[in-house]
């Protein structure tokens, strides 16, 4: 049965808004690049963003966001990727999802998303890690 998507869109970029708390997902992820001797920044001055901001991020999901053929709930998709000082995204993973065809096609958003802003530290880019919620409604 195909599931009609009523989109109700609300983001959150959880990383970068200055939050201080560490899940314990980060503190495993934090270990695990330092063993990999990959050290990325966790507080950065400015955050990474969009461009053109939320509008435009909306737009961008709303252009790509797919009807979903298998069976699938309401709620929502976290989404955490790396923007890189470069603005390109990397490391796409889904932390909390909803159904495999749901999370694909976060994935998907993300990386048709193009360039993003990328963190500024000090007056310079840096790679950062940033998250994004989207609550999908199936009717």
């Amino acid at each position: 049965m195909k599931h009609k998507i009523t989109l109700f869109i609300f983001i959150l970029f959880m990383a970068g808004l200055g939050l201080t708390a560490q899940t314990e997902a980060d503190k495993v992820d934090s270990l695990q690049a330092q063993k990999d001797n990959k050290t990325f920044k966790h507080y950065q001055d400015e955050p990474p963003s969009y461009p053109g901001g939320a509008k435009a991020w909306v737009k961008h999901i709303r252009k790509h966001l797919k009807d979903i053929k298998a069976p699938c709930e309401s709620g929502k998709v976290f989404v955490r990727f790396k923007v890189l000082k470069s603005g390109k995204t990397d490391s796409i993973q889904i932390r909390r999802g909803l159904c495999e065809a749901a999370d694909q096609n976060a994935i998907e958003i993300v990386k048709k998303s193009g360039l993003w802003r990328p963190a500024y530290l000090k007056g310079q880019p840096i790679d950062s890690w940033t998250m994004v919620q989207l609550a999908i409604h199936y009717k």
